[in-house]
């Protein structure tokens, strides 16, 4: 009932595993300090404990230090390395008590630029294309039920779309203490009307904004502007949605600006008069559950 020396090198499945250091005594409770390290040419290697299919993506790196001493167990210096052709992702972090999952620090970064093939691999199947590139970073602290998001950033490239976000929350099992920023860019309308089995006149380009803040447990407001512009037509919105999953406390207004109404007699195959610009605005409210147009 001493503390041993620990000494394995060997292999998990397909996997290299080794684990050095001490262990030991074993009671009252199980103490050690131990480092263990996990790498395989392929994550689809764990693919009989996760009890799926994994992609057959890799070389994949893990290493973590496992620690314990009066019933009391920690994780630190957690490193993840996955550096495939298509997608690379690092991460590192550290769980203060193991037991209760608390005292959480992670910082993880993914970067891919075949998001569509990595997808198929996970066995999710699209019949419309999505863009590929993706970056993003996040950082979480604290416990399952208590779990803070300091920092979290994306981009989203590909398709004729550009979206950019980034926002933080105190508690985002919750929902609380949310603010968040989200751009989107697109080059036309093309490929929203595809996905929604839509016939749209040619729209584009697209820019639109929203900002999402919580001050309680629920989303409190969310502010959206957005721009479109094309040779024929111009629509902007600018308002805020005051309890987003309800659509309550709804104010917005929206100007619209037609060039031509030719265009208009080509889409619906109908024949119009001779008729020229046209512009319109109006405001949208809410009072309970129904919505006001003015």
């Amino acid at each position: 009932n001493q503390p041993a020396n620990v000494n394995f090198d060997g292999h998990f499945g397909d996997a290299k595993l080794a684990i050095t250091g001490t262990a030991g005594p074993l009671t009252p409770t199980f103490d050690m300090d131990i480092a263990v390290t996990l790498d395989t040419e392929s994550v689809a290697a764990f693919a009989p404990l996760a009890g799926m299919d994994l992609p057959d993506i890799g070389p994949l790196s893990v290493s973590i230090k496992l620690t314990g001493k009066g019933g009391k167990y920690a994780a630190s210096d957690l490193i993840t390395t996955l550096d495939d052709q298509n997608v690379t992702v690092e991460a590192k972090g550290s769980v203060a008590d193991l037991a209760a999952l608390s005292g959480l620090e992670l910082e993880a970064k993914v970067d891919a630029d075949q998001l569509t093939q990595i997808l198929k691999a996970m066995g999710y199947q699209s019949e419309h294309p999505l863009p590929d590139t993706l970056d993003a970073t996040i950082e979480m602290s604290g416990s399952l039920k208590d779990l803070a998001v300091p920092r979290f950033q994306t981009k989203i490239r590909g398709q004729g779309l550009h979206i950019t976000g980034s926002g933080e929350a105190k508690n985002i099992t919750t929902l609380e203490g949310v603010k968040a920023d989200l751009l989107l860019e697109a080059e036309s309308l093309d490929g929203i009307a595809e996905i929604a089995k839509a016939k749209l006149p040619p729209l584009g380009p697209l820019k639109a904004t929203a900002g999402i803040v919580s001050k309680g447990k629920n989303l409190d407001l969310i502010e959206i502007k957005a721009d479109l512009t094309s040779k024929i037509i111009h629509a902007d919105v600018a308002g805020s949605i005051g309890d987003p999953l309800k659509l309550k406390d709804v104010n917005a207004k929206v100007n619209l600006g037609v060039n031509s109404f030719a265009w208009l007699a080509d889409y619906v195959k109908m024949k119009l008069p001779p008729l020229g610009q046209l512009k319109a605005s109006a405001k949208i409210t809410s009072k309970g559950d129904v919505l006001g147009l003015e």
